[in-house]
């Protein structure tokens, strides 16, 4: 007879034993566990089988009506006229029978099985000698390692991130393969560095590499400077589809509940001065996510491409051949004057506007010497420490020491500050308001504003010039 052999969900199905003896008892430990509902039939059954959880009993002999066309399976054995007419009935009813040491009347047989953990080894003779399968599980037993329920575990996480990280089924099984092959030498599960480097050298081996890598995508996104609700459509379902989140500083962290559960969340925020080292190891940490096939959010404070860093990181990531797409955000530079009722632009007051960084010093003189003339608004991102320079420094260069000045700070930001004055006292209110980076700070005439609901506690008056212009 021909067997073909495989392996199948059982849980839920149904089974017949017939018999009740040792014989039947060494089948019914077999099956137990699997899930299977399990019926037994004998006139006689044995204590230890007795003894058995969960099983269906009917102590009286065989009849023809046990053979249920929803039976999964069925087992014989008893004794040759049973299982003769077991098998017979099972035949004429198109249900799978296994009648017992009789491969002439079974249409599948049971073999040796080795269980260890998640694996399954499976030897037969297709019934002809099974002391000699069980002889061969054995040997198959003693050869594996004591620690291989660990290195089955370990290799199916990997196999599922191969399988979305390579596109190629030929490259996919000879990653595995050495995985496998590395693992059971080592006598251990192969750890993150090892199973790079497997896959690395599998697939730089290979030719058409480019083709045979399934690369994940990036998504500079601007979680803006205010509360997660101002957020665009799209940031929120590039968020609820990530695989991987690398998230500044300062955002609303309520964002990252929008993540799916088992998404990984990493904090890769930077402050004032941390600069050099630590963007290249976000882009090095970008590329080396997409590379293994995951959906990453590169979730940025404000909006990704001022003052953001976002262009730094979408020329890394354009190098590197990782595709990507950039989301905006609301800046800080518009948000936080706006939540102090700051319009940065309005007609008789500001008809432009520009925004710059505060740092270094000694890139500031030439801005500096830029704003003396200009009647628009200024707004100073990333300043707070340099506020005395610029504001002494642009005085010294003749601007009028009256002109508004705002210091700010709101948002996501851990403290809220609001100091407002002029260029010849802003920094002493400053000082005395405990203006703490990160603030954004405005010059010119619009500083003196604020728009807030009239219902707030504070709204300062407007001048006469201003003229309130109708939608």
């Amino acid at each position: 007879m021909a067997f073909v052999p495989f392996f199948i969900d059982v849980a839920e199905r149904k089974a017949l034993v017939v018999g009740g003896g040792k014989t039947a008892l060494a089948k019914l430990r077999s099956l137990i566990g699997t899930g299977l509902k399990i019926k037994v039939v004998a006139p006689e059954i044995c204590p230890e089988i007795e003894a058995l959880r969960d099983l269906d009993f009917r102590r009286r002999p065989f009849e023809e009506s046990d053979v249920s066309e929803d039976l999964l399976f069925v087992v014989s054995a008893a004794n040759d006229r049973v299982n003769e007419n077991v098998a017979r009935i099972c035949r004429k009813r198109r249900v799978l029978v296994n009648a017992v040491d009789d491969p002439g009347r079974s249409s599948f047989i049971c073999p040796a099985v080795l269980r260890k953990g998640a694996l399954m080894i499976a030897a037969s003779t297709g019934g002809s000698c099974p002391s000699a399968a069980a002889g061969v599980r054995d040997a198959i037993a003693e050869s594996l390692s004591d620690s291989i329920d660990e290195i089955v575990d370990a290799l199916a996480e990997y196999r599922s991130e191969i399988k979305r990280r390579v596109v190629d089924g030929a490259a996919r099984r000879r990653i595995n393969k050495r995985l496998w092959n590395e693992s059971n030498q080592a006598g251990r599960p192969l750890g993150r560095e090892e199973f790079e480097r497997v896959v690395s050298e599998e697939l730089e081996s290979s030719d058409g590499f480019s083709d045979i890598i399934r690369l994940g995508r990036v998504a500079l996104v601007g979680a803006g400077a205010g509360p997660r609700s101002l957020m665009t459509l799209r940031a929120v379902e590039l968020l609820k589809s990530a695989d991987v989140v690398l998230f500044d500083e300062l955002i609303d962290k309520s964002v990252l509940e929008w993540a799916p559960t088992g998404a990984e969340l990493l904090s890769v925020g930077k402050r004032c001065g941390d600069r050099g080292k630590r963007q290249e190891a976000i882009n090095a940490l970008m590329i080396e996510k997409a590379r293994q096939g995951a959906r990453v959010v590169r979730l940025k404070g404000g909006d990704p491409f001022l003052f953001g860093r976002g262009g730094e990181e979408a020329m890394a990531l354009a190098k590197a051949g990782i595709p990507y797409e950039i989301v905006p955000g609301i800046t800080s530079a518009l948000y936080i004057p706006m939540e102090a009722g700051i319009p940065v632009t309005t007609r008789g007051e500001s008809r432009s506007v520009r925004v710059l960084i505060g740092r270094p010093l000694d890139a500031l003189e030439k801005e500096l010497e830029s704003l003396v003339d200009f009647d628009g608004t200024a707004i100073f991102l990333m300043a707070t420490n340099s506020l005395e320079f610029i504001a002494n420094r642009l005085i010294e260069l003749g601007k009028d020491e009256k002109t508004p000045v705002a210091v700010l700070s709101g948002g996501c930001a851990r403290h809220k500050t609001e100091a407002r004055g002029t260029l010849k006292d802003v920094v002493q209110k400053a000082k005395e308001a405990n203006a703490e980076p990160p603030t954004v700070i405005v010059i010119g005439s619009v500083a003196k504003l604020d728009l807030r609901d009239p219902s707030g506690t504070r709204r300062s008056k407007i001048k006469d010039s201003v003229q309130l212009i109708d939608a």
